[in-house]
């Protein structure tokens, strides 16, 4: 019985990194109906019914599987996903508390659980997460810029949000999102020439693929002010169209 689960498990789980989450939360059931008290497709059920956007369902079949046996990390960050969605906000929050506490947690959970933190109105306990997930491998950009985003939030001194920004530009230069928002984040503190500075090697092809309309419209601040005009027109033009798109959007 525990290899033919352990053959189910591993089908559902395929079947769910294809992206194909209906069929395998089908063959997970065709199983559970033959065998109850299989704990890790229970859990898989329920990664599957919160994938499927079904957040009650999640929740149901977590908590079978938690009585069955312990949770792994992603079931158990789902389940508080479920309980916040459920409006238990603080039991959502002391399971993500769990899980930052747990020296095994992964780095990419845990900037997952600084998300869930922020939307939970806790940004202070988001700098944590992003501190723990920064330590787990401290060649990995992305710890150090979600946490300046998170200090900023949190009203921490600039030269402190500045620092952490700027490391993880240091640790990937080459991506221009770390770039463009120390640039923002320099504008919003009156030191467009430094802000300028951060960006003024990006070419305005690049500056066309930003995405946010706010920071476009805040690089073109800074180039108009440090009278890159190439580059502020770039930025007008992207904003533009985004503002285009937004308009026939709705």
């Amino acid at each position: 019985m525990v290899s033919l689960e352990f053959a189910v498990v591993s089908a559902v789980s395929t079947l769910r990194s294809q992206g194909l989450c209906a069929s395998a939360l089908e063959l997970a059931f065709l199983s559970l109906q033959d065998d109850g008290d299989q704990g890790r497709l229970w859990e898989l059920a329920g990664l599957l019914h919160a994938d499927l956007g079904d957040f009650d369902a999640a929740r149901q079949a977590l908590e079978t599987a938690s009585s069955l046996v312990p949770l792994e990390p992603e079931g158990r960050f789902t389940l508080a996903k479920c309980y916040a969605a459920n409006g238990q906000a603080d039991l959502a929050r002391e399971m993500y508390w769990s899980l930052l506490e747990w020296n095994e947690t992964p780095q990419d959970l845990l900037l997952k659980i600084a998300s869930h933190f922020d939307c939970l109105g806790r940004p202070d306990l988001s700098v944590h997460a992003c501190r723990k997930a920064s330590l787990r491998d401290q060649q990995v950009a992305r710890p150090f810029y979600e946490m300046a985003y998170y200090m900023r939030r949190c009203h921490y001194p600039p030269h402190l949000i500045e620092s952490m920004a700027r490391h993880a530009v240091r640790l990937d230069p080459d991506f221009q999102l770390y770039r463009v928002g120390l640039a923002v984040f320099l504008h919003s503190i009156d030191r467009n020439h430094d802000a300028y500075d951060v960006i003024c090697d990006l070419t305005p092809r690049q500056l066309k693929s930003v995405t946010c309309a706010c920071c476009l419209d805040q690089l073109r601040a800074v180039c108009e002010h440090c009278g890159d005009l190439p580059r502020a027109a770039a930025c007008r033009a992207r904003l533009l169209h985004i503002r285009q798109q937004q308009t026939q959007a709705s």
